[in-house]
């Protein structure tokens, strides 16, 4: 993988489990801000009584997604492979975010 050149915002990003990860609230301006494809927060979360990890990633296009795949894979793994979520509940559960942001979601 690519080394990304970039001078990040240390309010905005904090380093986490390797990744550089958002901080606060989601919003437009800090979609736009991403490189395409990248991994902007991480987690777990339990669903139905199993435990699931779970990675939010910018599009292409300042849009964003959040896949779930099992807590044997890799969180890039997670990112290539994993289910999108769909309801609505659970994103906003997982990120918080502005409204104009939720809009750009990939369902």
């Amino acid at each position: 993988m690519a080394k990304i050149k970039r001078t990040i915002n240390k309010k905005t990003w904090t380093k986490t489990r390797g990744i550089t990860m958002l901080t606060g609230i989601l919003t437009i301006k800090k979609l736009k801000e991403m490189e395409p494809n990248t991994i902007f927060r991480v987690g777990t979360v339990q669903d139905n009584g199993t435990l699931y990890k779970w990675a939010a990633c910018r599009g292409g296009i300042h849009d964003w997604c959040i896949y779930m795949d099992t807590t044997d894979k890799a969180f890039i793994e997670v990112q290539q492979n994993g289910n999108k979520i769909f309801t609505e509940s659970k994103i906003k559960q997982l990120i918080t975010c502005n409204d104009e942001a939720f809009e750009m979601y990939r369902y």
